[in-house]
């Protein structure tokens, strides 16, 4: 992969940022092991890829984790992240876990069994300027279960397959 020609072409968005910021985004997730199932090793998507979250801070502790941040922080956070989007210029856009996913795709229904392994062609968060791909993906958290399906890891691998195809057609990769 060559620097010049994907650096923030392809930006991966999260729900918040962790409790004790770290110098890898995804840490402790299986998120680069995918990656690498594609041929993106973990170096080449932190050197290539931008990652972002809906808001730049911890939410808080929940009793299952990591508190989801309300609509209201979203709303408050949405400037930092159009804002990013409009510096970056992204032509991919990797939303990750389901409230990243119905965010970026402007649906509030939408579900993992219905995004995952589909690509969409939209303005992220119905206020970028323009329209771009968004390849959904679940979150790679240890604590969901639903990676742990059959049909579910289809469409992981479905994902990962468009991913890699709309890289090429991006030029990002051989």
């Amino acid at each position: 992969m060559s620097n010049q020609n994907i650096l923030r072409k392809v930006v991966v968005v999260g729900q918040a940022l962790p409790m004790q910021p770290t110098s890898v985004p995804f840490e402790r997730t299986r998120l680069f092991d995918w990656f690498s199932t594609i041929g993106i090793s973990k170096e080449s998507a932190l050197r290539d890829f931008a990652f972002t979250a809906l808001v730049s801070k911890f939410p808080g502790k929940s009793n299952h984790g990591h508190r989801a941040p309300s609509p209201h922080e979203i709303q408050m956070a949405r400037p930092l992240l159009i804002g990013q989007l409009v510096e970056w210029q992204p032509e991919i856009l990797l939303p990750v876990g389901l409230l990243a996913i119905r965010e970026s795709i402007c649906e509030p229904d939408a579900s993992l069994v219905t995004t995952v392994g589909h690509k969409f062609l939209k303005a992220p968060s119905g206020i970028y300027h323009k329209q771009i791909i968004i390849i959904p993906l679940p979150h790679p958290s240890g604590a969901s279960p639903w990676i742990f399906n059959s049909d579910n890891r289809e469409k992981l691998t479905r994902a990962m397959s468009l991913l890699r195809e709309e890289m090429k057609n991006i030029n990002a990769i051989k």
